[in-house]
This record gives structure tokens, C-alpha cells and sequence, in this order.
């Protein structure tokens, strides 16, 4: 029983790490999209 308390824990620690990843990785290109413009356009 703990064990598999556990184990989903653990599953839901990974994924909120991948879909917190995902976001940054997202927002990361936004900027670098951005800068890229800004830098052409100056």
C-alpha cells in the first residue's frame, strides 16, 4: 500500500517536472522569438 503511494507520488512529482519544463521551454522560445524580431527591426 505505502508503495504505491509512493510510486504515484513520484509520477506526479515527474510529470508536474515535465509540464513545468514544457511551459519554461515554451516561454524560453517566445523570448528568444521576440529578441530575434527586435534585433532585425533596430
Amino acid at each position: 500500500m505505502f508503495k504505491t503511494t509512493k510510486l504515484i507520488c513520484l509520477q506526479t512529482i515527474i510529470l508536474n517536472i515535465k509540464y513545468t519544463t514544457d511551459k519554461i521551454t515554451k516561454i524560453n522560445r517566445t523570448i528568444i522569438k521576440y529578441w530575434n524580431l527586435k534585433r532585425n527591426y533596430s
